[in-house]
C-alpha cells in the first residue's frame, strides 16, 4: 500500500498536468517541499499539525488551475481581443457599417450555397438514387416530354430488358369523408411495383400486393406520412382499417416513408396525399394517342442510361410499325430522376449562386477599403505603439484579430438572416424539390468558412498596410 506521502505527491503530479508546461519543473518542486515541510511540522507538533497530506495536496488543483487561468489571461491574443472590442465600441458606426454589409453578404452568400447543396448536391432520398429514370414520350418533330399513353407503358413493360422494376403512375383524386368535413384528396393510382422502383419502405404496414391490383382486391391505399400525423395522429393501429374514400370502404394498408413525394407529374407538382392499387382497365391497352401517365423506372444493375435510351429506342421503332396510325414519330425519352426533377433550375441556380458570390467579393472589398480608411485615421495610435516597441508583426496580428471580430459579429447576424430566407424558401420549395429540408442545410459549416474568407480578405490587405504608413 503507497504511504500517505505518495499519494500525496500522486496528486500533485496529476494536477501538474494543468499547469503550463514552462512552469511546469519549478511548480511541482515547489508543491513537493510544501508537502515535505507539513509532514515534516506534523511529525514535530502533532496537536498543532496541519490538515492531513492528501487533503493538503487536493490543494494543489486549485492553484494550478489559477496559474492557468493567469497564463490564458495574460496572452496576445486575450489583449487584442479585449482591445478590438473597445474599438468597435468607440466607433459604433463604422462597426455598424462594416457588420450590416458582411452580415447581408454573407446571409446571401449561405442561403445560395444551401440552395445549391439542396437541389443539385444532396443525394435523393432512395437508395442508389442514380439506378432511378423516368421514362417519356417524344415526338420526333418536336422538343420536349410528353406523358405516357396506357398502351405504351404496357409495351414498353412486356418487352423492355434494361429495367428490373418499371412501373407507372395515374394522377387521381378521391373523397374523403372521414374527417370533421369532406375532403378532395390528391392522390395516384399507381401500378404493380411501383414503390419498388423507388426501394422505400413503409413507416408502417405494407405496400400493395401484386393480387391488389385485381378488380375486387384494388380497395387498398396507403397514406403519406403527413396525412397519416394531420388525420389519424400517426396511429400505428390505422393499418388494417377501413376509411370512407369515394362513399366506399378503401382498406389501410401502409404509411409511406417521410421524404417519399416523388413529383413524378410536371402538371401536378403537389405532394401526394394517399397512393391506390391501379386496376387496369379493359380500354386502357388500346390509348395510344393521349398520354396522361408518368412512368419511373429502376435500371437493372450493369445497365446504364445510354444502353436502356437505345433499348427503348429500338422497342419504339417496332411499335410505331406495329401500330403506324398511332404511333407515328413516337419514341421514348429515359432520363434520371434528378434531371427530371432539377432539369430545368440548373442554369438559373448557377448564375444565382455566381452572382451572390459576387456581391460578396464586392463587399469584402468594400468593407477593406473602410478598414482603410479607419486605418489612416489611427496612424498617430499606431506610431505610438511602434515607438513603445511594437513590431510590425504584432500590429498585423492585432489588426487581424480586430477585423476577425468584426467578422464573427457579422456571421452571427448572417446565420440569423441566413435562416430566416431558408425558412422562406422551404416553404416556396418544398413542392417543387421534394428532398428539400431547412434543417438539414449546412449553413453553420459554410458561415464559419465565409466568416474566416471574409476576415482574412478583408483584414490582410488593411493589416499589412497599416503598420507601414504609421511607420
Amino acid at each position: 500500500m503507497p504511504s500517505t506521502m505518495q499519494r500525496a505527491l500522486r496528486i500533485v503530479d496529476l494536477a501538474a498536468r494543468l499547469v503550463p508546461a514552462r512552469l511546469r519543473d519549478d511548480w511541482r518542486q515547489e508543491w513537493h517541499g510544501e508537502l515535505a515541510a507539513a509532514a515534516d511540522a506534523e511529525r514535530e507538533s502533532p496537536r498543532r499539525a496541519p490538515p492531513p497530506l492528501v487533503r493538503y495536496a487536493l490543494g494543489s488543483f486549485s492553484d494550478a488551475f489559477w496559474i492557468r487561468q493567469r497564463e490564458v489571461a495574460d496572452l496576445d491574443a486575450i489583449d487584442d481581443l479585449r482591445h478590438g472590442w473597445r474599438q468597435l465600441r468607440q466607433h459604433a458606426g463604422f462597426a455598424v457599417t462594416a457588420v450590416g454589409i458582411l452580415a447581408l453578404s454573407m446571409a446571401a452568400s449561405v442561403t445560395a450555397f444551401s440552395v445549391v447543396s439542396q437541389i443539385l448536391l444532396r443525394p435523393l432520398p432512395y437508395p442508389n438514387p442514380d439506378r432511378i429514370v423516368t421514362v417519356w414520350e417524344r415526338q420526333i418533330a418536336t422538343p420536349g416530354k410528353l406523358d405516357v399513353a396506357p398502351g405504351n407503358f404496357i409495351d414498353w413493360r412486356a418487352r423492355a430488358t434494361s429495367f428490373s422494376q418499371l412501373a407507372a403512375a395515374d394522377p387521381y383524386s378521391y373523397d374523403y369523408t372521414g374527417g370533421d368535413r369532406p375532403e378532395v384528396l390528391k392522390a395516384l393510382n399507381v401500378t404493380e411495383g411501383f414503390f419498388d422502383v423507388f426501394a422505400v419502405k413503409p413507416l408502417a404496414g405494407r405496400f400493395f400486393r401484386p393480387d391488389e391490383h385485381k378488380k375486387g382486391n384494388h380497395q387498398v391505399v396507403v397514406l403519406s406520412a403527413r396525412f397519416w400525423r394531420t388525420h389519424f395522429g400517426a396511429d400505428p393501429n390505422i393499418v388494417g382499417t377501413a376509411i370512407p374514400i369515394d362513399n366506399l370502404p378503401y382498406v389501410v394498408v401502409g404509411v409511406a416513408p417521410d421524404d417519399f413525394q416523388p413529383h413524378l407529374l410536371e402538371d401536378a407538382p403537389n405532394d401526394r396525399q394517399i397512393w391506390a392499387a391501379k386496376v387496369m382497365e379493359e380500354y386502357e391497352p388500346r390509348i395510344r394517342v393521349s398520354g396522361y401517365w408518368a412512368v419511373a423506372g429502376r435500371l437493372k444493375d450493369g445497365v446504364s442510361i445510354e444502353q436502356a435510351q437505345a433499348e427503348m429506342d429500338t422497342l419504339s421503332s417496332q411499335i410505331e410499325t406495329e401500330n403506324p396510325r398511332t404511333n407515328k414519330g413516337v419514341r421514348a425519352s429515359v432520363i434520371t430522376l434528378r434531371e427530371h426533377l432539377v432539369g430545368d433550375v440548373r442554369p438559373a441556380v448557377g448564375l444565382f449562386t455566381a452572382a451572390v458570390f459576387g456581391v460578396l467579393l464586392i463587399a469584402c472589398v468594400n468593407v477593406t477599403n473602410l478598414l482603410l480608411a479607419r486605418g489612416a485615421a489611427r496612424q498617430q495610435e499606431l506610431a505610438v505603439r511602434t515607438a513603445l516597441g511594437a513590431n510590425r508583426w504584432r500590429l498585423v496580428g492585432q489588426l487581424l484579430v480586430e477585423t476577425l471580430l468584426l467578422a464573427s459579429v457579422a456571421s452571427l447576424a448572417a446565420l440569423v438572416l441566413a435562416q430566416a430566407a431558408m425558412r422562406g424558401l422551404s416553404t416556396a420549395l418544398t413542392h417543387l424539390v421534394s428532398w428539400w429540408s431547412a434543417k438539414r442545410s449546412p449553413t453553420a459549416t459554410f458561415t464559419a468558412s465565409t466568416r474566416l474568407g471574409s476576415a482574412w480578405s478583408s483584414a490582410c490587405p488593411a493589416g499589412c498596410r497599416r503598420p507601414r504608413s504609421s511607420a
